[in-house]
Formats: C-alpha cells, sequence, structure tokens
C-alpha cells in the first residue's frame, strides 16, 4: 500500500484492535553542510578578509564613507550568523560542522584582537564581541551535535 508515494508498512496490531503504520520516508543523505554553517563560514570569510583602515570615529563612519562596510559590520554579520546558528536543532549538525565553526570562531577573534590593537578608537566597540563570540560558541558546542558525521 502506497500513501502520496511513500511505502506504509503495517506494524502490528494492539489489544484494541488499533493499526500502526510506519511511513518510510526517503532520507536525504548528503555531505553538504547545513546552511547556516555555510552562512556562518560566508561572514567568517568575509570578517577575515576585510581589507582597509580602522573604520574611526563616528564622524568618518557616517559621513566620510558612509556606504562602505566597516569591519564591526563583518563582525556583526557573524555573529548573527552564530546566532542564527543556535537556533538550529543539534540533530541537524555533526561534530565536524562544530569542529569547523569553531576553527572558524578562533581566526575571527584573533582578527578582532588585532583590529583592537591597531586601532584603540575601535576597541570599546569590539571588544564585547569577544565575549559574545566566545559565549555564543560556548552555548553551541555544550548543547552538542547529534547528527552522524
Amino acid at each position: 500500500m502506497e500513501i502520496r508515494g511513500y511505502s506504509v508498512a503495517k506494524l502490528g496490531r494492539i489489544s484494541q484492535g488499533a493499526e500502526f503504520f510506519l511511513v518510510n520516508y526517503p532520507i536525504a543523505m548528503s555531505t553538504e553542510r547545513h546552511h547556516a554553517v555555510q552562512t556562518l563560514h560566508e561572514r567568517a570569510a568575509t570578517a577575515l578578509s576585510h581589507t582597509g583602515t580602522a573604520s574611526g570615529g563616528f564622524w568618518r563612519s557616517w559621513f566620510g564613507k558612509p556606504t562602505k562596510r566597516q569591519f564591526a559590520d563583518d563582525v556583526r554579520a557573524f555573529v548573527v550568523a552564530l546566532d542564527y546558528l543556535l537556533d538550529v536543532p543539534p540533530t541537524m549538525l555533526t561534530r565536524s560542522d562544530l569542529t569547523s565553526v569553531g576553527e572558524d570562531i578562533e581566526r575571527v577573534v584573533e582578527r578582532v584582537e588585532i583590529q583592537i590593537e591597531s586601532s584603540p578608537d575601535d576597541a570599546a566597540s569590539l571588544a564585547p564581541t569577544i565575549y559574545v563570540i566566545r559565549t555564543r560558541y560556548e552555548q553551541l558546542y555544550t548543547r552538542g551535535a547529534l547528527k552522524a558525521d
């Protein structure tokens, strides 16, 4: 018997005569990473590849070149992608996903620290991001990944 293209296997009867069916849904076994992990990798690559001078003060970032993306914008996009990754159920992530996310986090944090050292003006806005990124990763790592590699 088939229902909407899925094969249905009858499991058996219980004491009251009810029947249970198991629907065999096709499972997509792919080597692709979850799209939230891919997005995080893209945001990390953007933050790591940011070139240019420090963002400077408020006046320069808003009136000097307001259309140019600043380093803080790239780091903010990375944090948003990390927040989105926290919304993904652990059953959708593998241990290799968590490992690669951890590597990206370490590289982005190192880049933020370099930016803070090179530009004291940016220290006040960028220093909290290190704490936020590490806290989000700790939450993600504590929750773990339940999908097989």
